[in-house]
């Protein structure tokens, strides 16, 4: 593009990082965000079968507003063995804050509220990056002027930015996991006290977010650079259509005509094009 005018060649870049930071955010809406990988023991007195020792292990990925959770669950005994049971389901934050208590139950709202906050921001940054793209477009083609497209560049470019680092923030750094899913009946008493500590490691989903981020002040500036740009009034080429396009007969100027206050309509004039 170095033999593009420096005004159209800026705005083309500013299309084209518009379109990755889309791109990246939108996958990063669905993607796992952070990971868990933790094993716990936990040794539980019983009058009637001695010793139990419980093992557990989690691996759990983390979305914006739910996880899914696989839990190892192995149970040992002196003289009655041991025996192992594998769980694997998908709950909302919301909904294991609800079958929660205390601290656990506060983790869990913790974490739907980073999801949520995350997930609005972006929202409102992809939205404010299709709005920014359009405004560049239309500055490209003459229609209209090119401060308007920094005014939505620079929106878009603060939100996306900041979003994975809010979601860092609001995040909680460590927290209790409730293990209810217990395999012989007489420990079903100590449920409560057996709680698995996690620290979310970030995933594919922060990554995508932080390269959408990147994707949008790169669009910034260029939009910026665009702004300052000697300005012109031709068209970037790739909006002009060359010889050898064939293009349809302006037909609509024939389709209506106006005698003072009547209106009449001559759908004849819409003939097939080839």
């Amino acid at each position: 593009m170095d033999d593009l005018h420096p005004r159209h060649r800026y705005g083309t870049y500013a299309l084209i990082f518009a379109l990755l930071a889309v791109v990246f955010s939108g996958l990063s809406k669905g993607a796992v965000w952070a990971t868990v990988d933790d094993e716990s023991t936990t040794t539980v007195q019983n009058e009637v079968f001695g010793e139990v020792i419980v093992d557990v292990t989690i691996e759990s990925d983390l979305h914006l507003r739910e996880m899914d959770v696989k839990i190892i669950n192995t149970d040992r005994t002196v003289d009655f063995g041991s025996n192992s049971t594998k769980i694997s389901k998908t709950e909302t934050y919301d909904e294991l804050a609800q079958s929660s208590e205390g601290a656990v139950s506060s983790t869990f709202e913790d974490m739907d509220t980073a999801g949520a906050v995350a997930e609005g921001m972006i929202w409102i940054g992809i939205g404010t990056v299709l709005i920014t793209a359009i405004l560049c477009l239309c500055s490209l083609a003459q229609v209209m002027p090119s401060r308007p497209t920094l005014l939505a560049g620079g929106i878009s470019s603060v939100v996306l930015f900041i979003t994975p680092i809010i979601w860092y923030i609001n995040l909680p750094s460590d927290g209790l996991y409730p293990h209810e899913y217990l395999t012989w009946a007489f420990l079903e008493g100590f449920a409560p006290e057996l709680l698995i500590n996690f620290e979310p490691m970030p995933s594919t989903g922060m990554f995508l977010s932080i390269l959408g981020g990147l994707c949008s002040v790169a669009m910034m500036w260029m939009i910026a650079l665009y702004d300052r740009a000697e300005l012109t009034e031709e068209k970037p080429r790739w909006m002009i259509a060359d010889d050898s396009t064939i293009l349809p007969n302006a037909t609509l100027a024939d389709l209506f005509s106006s005698d003072g206050e009547s209106i009449s309509f001559n759908f004849s004039a819409l003939t097939s094009q080839p």
